[in-house]
Parts: structure tokens; C-alpha cells; sequence
């Protein structure tokens, strides 16, 4: 099992290892591949301290930053860099011929012998689909390379890195990501993608559930993919379960204290919990746009208008309502967009498709189809 951290995320990797030893055979063994800039002796004292749970081995490999410099970094300020050394998996693991990869913000609910047993000779990989491109169809997905082949979500990935080996597939990142450095949204993750396109196995979305999604399976992996982490906002969806494991680390303290002061520093606890995506995903332009991209078939265009009417009463009650709360309670008062730490990704909601359909349609409702010919004119000549 491969993972990616630096020293500060040291205490999630051991809730992570936790969860891992709680719900493992007691006849399997199990070893543990941190690839790392740096981890300190005496966070990796406490990490072995889980072996009394059961024991484990566990290497750490020390990857230099300056080997993944010509890659971009995220656009997500909570993506760490350091989950671009999963690009010298093969490498580091020079012995190893398959390995289960995982990020650092997840608890695995189940016994993981399934997922390892998964075959994938004739694949690069094995990841489940991520959602975000199918429930948000505009969006940076779109500009990739992909070739027809489904964007998956590699929080949770099964390598056969026997075939990466045979490939030289690492020469092919650093191609890749010199190729289409603009167009990378989640950099590990997008060449990743575009790499082994039309060579990944799907799993089923059990073994990576995300919690921003609905879903109505039972979890194996609980994976908090977004910026809101478990360790900030304890009333997230299976915040509860991470806590458990986390109590029966050496770091709990730490990471009960870390939560104390996040949730002391800013504002508001609704500052907090509401973030810069929500504010803009309640915006009237993206709430009509959505609404005009998404109404197909005669009745649900005969509909539009009184939707749409809906879609205005009910935002400007919000906002009545919003007004009034924060006439008698100031601190209630949301902070700048710009404050938030998904701010960039709310800029990236705001050029989708449907919220400047929405947009245009908000500033003139009348001039909305002279407007939506030349908003189509210009995306072509962007893509040309």
C-alpha cells in the first residue's frame, strides 16, 4: 500500500494506516510505501505505535521536490504538491509489481484483499469514475485529451506497475504534462488521466466514495476529495467515522487541537462551512443557467419560463432573508469570495457554460438569444 505525504499530513496518514489495521485479516500482512520529502523521527514513532493494533512494515522513500518542478501545482491550495511523486511509484517500488495507491484524506471500511485482488494485467490501472464531470458536464474534463475514455478520480488507484516498467510510462508524464501544462486542472490526477486513457479498469464506486456525492452503497474507502476535511469541519457527512479511527492514534490531541483552532480562527462557523463553490452555485446566473442547459424534451422547454420564475422568487427571498439575518447579527455576514480556499475553483464554476447562459440571460432577459449566438461563436473560436 503507496502513499504520498509530506510531514505535516504525517498524523492523517496515521489515521489512514488506522483504519486500514482495524478492518484487515489477521493473516494478512501488510506493508506500507510512503513516498515523501520529509518525515520527522518522532512522527514516525508514532505512526509505528499502530502496531499494536496489528503489526506492519513500513518504508519511507524520499523523493526530491526539485524531480517534479516542471509540473504545475494545483489549482486547489489543499492538493499538496507532493502528490506528484505517485509518478515515480514504479520506481521507488522497484521490486513490486502491483500496489494499491491511496490519498492521505481518506478511512478504508472494509478489508482491502478485494480490491487487491481485482486483475488488471491488461490494464495501467484500476480507479473509479469520478462523479464531478458527470453531474457538472461543463467543466475542465472537457479540455483534456481523454479520447473518448472515462475521467476517473485516482484518490483510490490499483497500479500494475509491472506495466509501467514495460511502458517507460514515466518519460510519458513528464511528456504529458509538458504537452497540455495549461490545460491541468488536478495535475497528478489529469495526467494520470490522460496517460492511460482507454487502459483503466472502473471499480465500482464503493472503494472510492466521495462524501460531496449522494450515493446508497455501503463504503468500503470514505474519501473527503474536496477542500472541506473531517479535521475542519467535524459535522461533514462520515466526519464521525474519522474521528473514531483517529482516537486510537498517537496524534489524537493534535489533530482535536488542530480542529480547535480552525474553527477559532476565521470569522464565523458559517464562513467557514459555506464555501466559495456554494456562494457561487447559489448565484442567480448559475442556478438559471443549470436550469435552461439541463431542460430537454418539449414539456420541460414549455416549463422553462415558470421555472425559471420560480428560480427568481425563490433567490431573492434568499437574499431578503440573508439581509435581514445579518441586520441583527453582523458577524453572520459572509467574508469576500476571495477569502475562501476553493476561491479558485469557484472562478472556475463562474466560466462554465451554464453559468454564462445564466449570466446573459440575467442581464437582458430579451437580448438572450442574440447574446447565446455569439456566447456559442466565441467557445468555437476558443476551441479552434
Amino acid at each position: 500500500i503507496c502513499l504520498t505525504v509530506d510531514d505535516n499530513y504525517s498524523k492523517y496518514l496515521s489515521v489512514v494506516i488506522c483504519s486500514i489495521l482495524k478492518n484487515s485479516h489477521k493473516d494478512i500482512d501488510l506493508f506500507f510505501y510512503i513516498l515523501t520529502n520529509g518525515i520527522s523521527q518522532i512522527n514516525k514513532e508514532k505512526i509505528a505505535l499502530l502496531k499494536y493494533i496489528k503489526y506492519f512494515s513500513i518504508s519511507y522513500i524520499f523523493i526530491d521536490e526539485t524531480y517534479i518542478s516542471d509540473i504545475p501545482n494545483s489549482s486547489q491550495k489543499h492538493i499538496k504538491n507532493c502528490t506528484n511523486f505517485r509518478f515515480f511509484t514504479a520506481k521507488a517500488l522497484q521490486n513490486i509489481d502491483k500496489c494499491i495507491f491511496l490519498d492521505a484524506d481518506l478511512i478504508v471500511e472494509s478489508n482491502l484483499l478485494d480490491l487487491w485482488n481485482t486483475d488488471i494485467d491488461d490494464y495501467f490501472m484500476a480507479c473509479v469514475p469520478d462523479m464531478y464531470p458527470r453531474i457538472y458536464k461543463d467543466n475542465w474534463t472537457n479540455n483534456l485529451p481523454l479520447n473518448g475514455s472515462i475521467y476517473v478520480n485516482t484518490g483510490v488507484c490499483l497500479f500494475n506497475l509491472k506495466k509501467w516498467r514495460e511502458n517507460n510510462v514515466e518519460q510519458k508524464f513528464f511528456i504529458n504534462s509538458a504537452l497540455y501544462y495549461k490545460l491541468l486542472y488536478y495535475p497528478d490526477q489529469d495526467i494520470l488521466n490522460i496517460t492511460f486513457q482507454n487502459k483503466i479498469k472502473y471499480l465500482n464506486e464503493q472503494w472510492n466514495t466521495i462524501v460531496m456525492f449522494k450515493h446508497n452503497h455501503i463504503p468500503q474507502i470514505i474519501h473527503w476529495a474536496g477542500y472541506e476535511k473531517p479535521w475542519k469541519f467535524p459535522n461533514i457527512i462520515y466526519a464521525d467515522k474519522f474521528w473514531f479511527y483517529a482516537q486510537f492514534t498517537a496524534f489524537y490531541e493534535l489533530i482535536l487541537f488542530d480542529n480547535i483552532i480552525a474553527n477559532n480562527n476565521n470569522l464565523t462557523i458559517e464562513n467557514k462551512m459555506v464555501g466559495a463553490v456554494k456562494i457561487v452555485e447559489n448565484h442567480l446566473s448559475y442556478k438559471i443557467g443549470k436550469k435552461i442547459i439541463h431542460s430537454k424534451g418539449l414539456i420541460n422547454i414549455l416549463l422553462l419560463p415558470f421555472s425559471i420564475i420560480c428560480i427568481y422568487f425563490n433567490h431573492y427571498l434568499e437574499k431578503y432573508i440573508y439581509n435581514i439575518s445579518i441586520k441583527y447579527n453582523p458577524n453572520s455576514k459572509r467574508i469576500k469570495l476571495e477569502e475562501y480556499s476553493d476561491y479558485d475553483e469557484a472562478v472556475r464554476i463562474q466560466n462554465y457554460l451554464s453559468y454564462k447562459i445564466g449570466k446573459i440571460f440575467v442581464k437582458n432577459p430579451f437580448l438572450f438569444a442574440i447574446r447565446l449566438y455569439f456566447l456559442k461563436k466565441e467557445r468555437k473560436n476558443e476551441k479552434k
